[in-house]
């Protein structure tokens, strides 16, 4: 192929910033994530001038923080270092009002399950990272099983394979065909096999409450 005399090939150990991801042919996750972080530090640096209580800063954690990462883990899907510091970080900001994912200081006043209900049950609707990207692989596979075209099926079953060898199998997934680990659903390698599993072990619209869904953060 040959390219304008304007344009270059991007070298492969490179990167480079498209549609707010950073985009290259061999780049780790991390990468993306530690972008993402150093952008989100300056606009809560920002916003700190007027976000002054706990309550305004759980709103900005759901409103700006969340989001921002959701589109990033959609390209790059974090390592569990990553979930762990984007935990920290989330809830430092909120309590501490330091977007670091090492404070010292004052305890949080209420714990974290409880500040994780909704306002209306008494909570502060702090998101939970961990839940929201479970929630995200989840939807996005249940969207690509239910509603996707043929073409979509195939891309999703080379996405499954995550090689560059082989041939990727047809995937096909049943909702509930394992039974709920006594320890929970582990986070997988890649969005599209954590969200395999999800579907696989509690994947109908209503689940019994006996076999309640466990998230646990370790591989």
């Amino acid at each position: 192929m040959i390219l304008p005399r304007d344009l270059t090939y991007q070298d492969t150990a490179a990167e480079c910033r498209y549609l707010g991801m950073q985009v290259g042919s061999n780049i780790p996750a991390t990468t993306s994530w530690n972008a993402a972080v150093a952008k989100l530090q300056v606009r809560l640096r920002i916003a700190s001038q007027k976000v002054l209580t706990v309550d305004q800063r759980s709103l900005i954690a759901g409103a700006v923080i969340v989001p921002n990462l959701m589109f990033v883990a959609r390209h790059a899907w974090p390592t569990t270092e990553n979930v762990n510091d984007m935990a920290a970080m989330i809830k430092n900001y909120v309590w501490h009002g330091q977007f670091t994912s090492e404070v010292t200081g004052h305890r949080a006043w209420l714990d974290a399950d409880l500040a994780a209900l909704p306002r209306s049950t008494g909570g502060l609707a702090i998101p939970d990272v961990r839940a929201e990207l479970y929630a995200l692989a989840a939807t996005a596979v249940s969207k690509w099983a239910e509603m996707g075209t043929r073409h979509m099926h195939i891309v999703g079953d080379i996405l499954f394979h995550h090689t560059a060898t082989g041939t990727a199998p047809k995937v096909y997934i049943t909702p509930e065909y394992k039974p709920v680990a006594p320890e929970g659903v582990h986070r997988k390698l890649t969005l599209w096999a954590t969200g395999r599993s999800l579907i696989a072990q509690a994947g109908t619209p209503e689940p019994d409450e006996e076999d309640g869904l466990k998230m646990v953060g370790l591989d």
